[in-house]
């Protein structure tokens, strides 16, 4: 696997945020063999481009991404807010959402896993943390 030294990242990318978005864009769309790309806007509310149709589970699914660049420490508020922004404004559809995150996370040491999880899984959406 490839190491990826985010301070070099950042000094590369004298915006980081936007930059890390585009990554995130291109990793969503070859995870999904979307070769050409999602033709849409960014930045849709709540996820980071209009969500696509997968087969997942044996069923058709709505999923989207939302990716979140942090310097120091991961503000969970602001996964929290734009879950359940996408989940409780234009897209109460979704079915599967992939966050990326640039920052390592312990599942065992944070709860707030736990409680975006139970955000999403009340609208029956499934989180996959990457």
């Amino acid at each position: 696997m490839v190491y990826i030294d985010w301070n070099k990242f950042k000094v590369n990318h004298p915006d980081s945020q936007e930059a890390f978005e585009e990554l995130c864009y291109y990793l969503f769309c070859r995870e999904f063999k979307l070769y050409q790309g999602i033709a849409t806007y960014h930045n849709q509310p709540g996820i980071e481009s209009e969500p696509i149709r997968i087969k997942h589970n044996g069923a058709i699914k709505l999923a989207g991404f939302q990716s979140k660049f942090f310097d120091n420490r991961i503000d969970s508020k602001q996964i929290e807010d734009s879950i359940q922004k996408a989940l409780d404004g234009r897209y109460p559809d979704l079915k599967l959402i992939y966050i990326y995150l640039n920052l390592p996370t312990r599942r065992t040491q944070n709860s707030f896993h736990n409680k975006i999880e139970q955000l999403a899984s009340s609208k029956q959406c499934e989180i996959k943390w990457i």
